[in-house]
């Protein structure tokens, strides 16, 4: 059973939110909060992050995760290339 494209757009955003979320954790100690803020802060980003990171991957499902898993590895990006 194929899933609905739109189950795979949102997984995919959900991807991406995570690794934005992920990128914010190194923003936090810049900005102007209190120490005990800049640890809750981060606590929060790193919860949000596994849990969009996880729901992405579970609405994409493993057959497609694994497919587009070799397109973003860098070691496979210039193998079989013919010139």
């Amino acid at each position: 059973m194929q899933k609905p494209k739109v189950l795979i757009i949102i997984a995919f955003i959900l991807i991406v939110v995570s690794c934005i979320l992920f990128g914010l954790i190194f923003v936090v100690p810049f900005l102007t909060l209190t120490t005990v803020q800049k640890g809750i802060s981060v606590t929060i980003l790193v919860i949000s992050m596994e849990i969009t990171w996880w729901t992405g991957v579970a609405l994409i499902g493993k057959q497609l995760f694994t497919k587009y898993r070799k397109y973003f590895n860098p070691s496979t990006w210039w193998k079989n290339r013919s010139i």
